[in-house]
């Protein structure tokens, strides 16, 4: 059954430089999934604050929610999801603290906001997501806009692959 949930969407980099080489953003993070059960990631910028709370209150009321990290690649956005275990501004709780690439200590920059995900991050598809503000298609909005980080509302459908 698919269910129908509220979500966050984050653009990204699908690359960072790092550690004196190129990281592949998504390999990374899942790596740590794989490793550990579950992965923090960091959103640098300015703070989601409004998709942040609805999201929190989501988990605490016991609702599945995931979150989504999308590139453009060509023409295309790439969407890859996993299922969010717990977000927030302020550092994540103590277990989940050092389970994030080891990149972000270069950035010189501490994330304001996390996202703790219970999986590695897996292809996804992002044609029925819609703006939870405004009903309005994701991939419309994304294409129109650099807004980095959006609250969706859509199914929790994946095409069921991890990134390699």
């Amino acid at each position: 059954m698919v269910e129908a949930s509220r979500h966050i969407v984050m653009r990204l980099a699908p690359e960072v430089f790092a550690e004196g080489r190129t990281v592949d953003v998504i390999k990374e993070h899942n790596s740590m999934a794989q490793e550990h059960g579950f992965v923090a990631v960091g959103k640098f910028g300015a703070a989601p604050k409004g998709a942040i709370a609805a999201i929190e209150k989501l988990l605490e009321q016991g609702h599945p929610a995931d979150l989504y990290l999308v590139h453009k690649e060509g023409d295309e956005f790439r969407g890859f999801r996993a299922p969010l275990r717990w977000v927030g501004l302020k550092r994540p709780p103590e277990r989940y603290r050092a389970c994030h690439p080891a990149y972000y200590g270069e950035s010189g920059r501490d994330p304001t906001a996390w996202f703790v995900v219970d999986a590695p991050f897996v292809l996804a598809e992002l044609k029925d997501l819609k703006l939870a503000s405004s009903g309005r298609d994701l991939v419309t909005v994304m294409s129109e806009c650099r807004t980095a980080t959006m609250l969706v509302e859509g199914s929790t459908k994946a095409e069921g692959r991890t990134s390699d």
